[in-house]
């Protein structure tokens, strides 16, 4: 909390009893980067290079005329669009609106953004299949602070995360956050088939003897010769 703290441009430190060899104001200095916000969620330190602009949120609780309102809705829609786009994040810059989100301002969405609904679709639809086989746990916790939906469906765990990056959202079984449910929900297949894997080696043949497995479809016993060499025997 608290603003930038006055320094003496000569190089002295701050001053912390106004009055008692005070600093006169011709001799103040603003340093960029003295200023900062906190962000709640994880305490990260969110410098401010330099205050030559007022935030769109700002101009729109203080009341802006109809045909200032027009112009700036006009600025805001050409704008690319980038992640986090509240009012907070874009300010106005002398006659044009800019994006200062500095965690988010080095991409955009603006190709991705159409292929919204189709993704959602997918992820809908495949919530439904998973639901079908009887594998869907309920939602995970712990992550997906927005409460977007179809991201951490299925994959409810004791894991709660916390998941708060925004590219890796969602709290998954093997301790670990993902993408979306859909990546959780292969890495633990892939984490189960390999344990799989590894325990079953008791019932593997023995080089050299035959095993006896199932066939295909007609139930007819298929006789297999497990062999050091590259192929395989079958009669």
């Amino acid at each position: 909390g608290g603003g930038p703290v006055a320094e003496d441009a000569s190089g002295g430190g701050p001053n912390p009893e106004p009055g008692v060899g005070a600093i006169s104001p011709a001799r103040r200095r603003y340093v960029p980067g003295q200023l900062s916000l906190t962000r709640r969620e994880d305490g990260h330190s969110i410098p401010f290079k330099e205050l030559r602009a007022v935030s769109l949120i700002a101009l729109l609780r203080m009341g802006l005329s109809k045909r200032h309102r027009r112009v700036m809705y006009r600025q805001f829609v050409k704008m690319p669009l980038f992640e986090d786009m509240a009012p907070w994040n874009i300010v106005l810059v002398g006659h044009d609106l800019a994006y200062i989100d500095q965690d988010t301002q080095d991409k955009t969405f603006t190709a991705s953004v159409a292929l919204a609904y189709q993704t959602m679709s997918a992820l809908m639809n495949y919530i439904r299949t998973v639901k079908d086989f009887k594998h869907c746990r309920g939602k995970a916790k712990g992550g997906n602070l927005y409460g977007i939906p179809f991201i951490s469906d299925c994959v409810g765990s004791p894991f709660h995360g916390p998941c708060t990056s925004p590219s890796k959202p969602v709290p998954c079984g093997d301790r670990t956050c993902r993408s979306t449910f859909v990546e959780c929900l292969q890495e633990l297949l892939h984490q189960d088939s390999r344990h799989h894997v590894e325990g079953a080696g008791d019932g593997l043949p023995e080089p050299g003897m035959p095993a006896r497995q199932e066939g295909p479809a007609s139930g007819l016993k298929v006789m297999t010769l497990a062999s050091e060499n590259a192929g395989e025997e079958r009669w």
